[in-house]
Formats: C-alpha cells, sequence, structure tokens
C-alpha cells in the first residue's frame, strides 16, 4: 500500500460506523472508498500535498562519520617526494595502496581535528528528489 492507499484507509476507518437498522440487527456502514469517489479525491490531494511539500524540504546532516578509501587507480596521485631515494625531488611518489582517511560532518564533535567539521553542517543536505514507485 502506498501513501494514498494509507489516507484513503485512515479515512475509511475513521468515517466507520455501526447503524441499527429495521430489524434490530447492526450493520456496519463504510463510505464508499472507490475511483473517483469524494475520499478518493481527498486522499490523493493529501498525498499530492504531503508529497509536494518533502520535496520542497531541505534536510541536514547533523551527525556523519565515515571512512573514505581513495583506490590507488592512478599510481601517480600527485604527492611531491621531496627526499625520496629513487626519485628526483619534486617527482610524485608512486602511490600502490589506497589512500584512506575519515570524513565528519557534525554539530557536536570534531573528532578528526579539521576545523570546519562543525561549519560542513550549515552546507550539507539530504533532498528528497522523488517519490519511490509504489510508495505515493
Amino acid at each position: 500500500m502506498g501513501l494514498k492507499d494509507d489516507i484513503l484507509k485512515a479515512f475509511e476507518n475513521n468515517l466507520t460506523h455501526d447503524k441499527v437498522n429495521q430489524k434490530g440487527e447492526i450493520d456496519e456502514i463504510k463510505p464508499p472508498t472507490g475511483k473517483n469517489t469524494p475520499l478518493d479525491i481527498l486522499a490523493t490531494e493529501l498525498r499530492d500535498a504531503f508529497l509536494t511539500f518533502l520535496v520542497k524540504q531541505e534536510f541536514r546532516i547533523t551527525n556523519l562519520d565515515a571512512p573514505v578509501i581513495i583506490p590507488p587507480s592512478n599510481p601517480y596521485l600527485g604527492v611531491p617526494n621531496v627526499y625520496g631515494p629513487a626519485l628526483p625531488p619534486g617527482t610524485p611518489m608512486p602511490v600502490t595502496s589506497p589512500l584512506v582517511g575519515r570524513a565528519q560532518v557534525s554539530e557536536t564533535s570534531n573528532q578528526v581535528g579539521v576545523p570546519n567539521v562543525n561549519n560542513n553542517v550549515k552546507s550539507s543536505k539530504v533532498m528528497l528528489q522523488q517519490v519511490k514507485s509504489g510508495t505515493e
């Protein structure tokens, strides 16, 4: 079930009620929820309003700590060699293993010691660009 179906079911549950018929029996009365009924149209419009609202929002990453691995796809990543024994000074040293580091964005801590860790929260964002098919 998607968002629209969940909204429609909530309305149906809310508007379903019991009624005593002429024989004194209790009948459960459910509102019409078929295609193009007033509740179907309302559920569709509410779904569209929710999705429009969510897609326009800008979410911030407030805490992120992740490994960074740069594979040695190029044997010379531009690491200057100042005193390398086999290469002239200024020649990039070959990198044969991945460069491993750490990325952090946080409002509460700075475990990597980079001055802009806390400021990165203000410049980071997560956007909902499209709704996953089948969930609307």
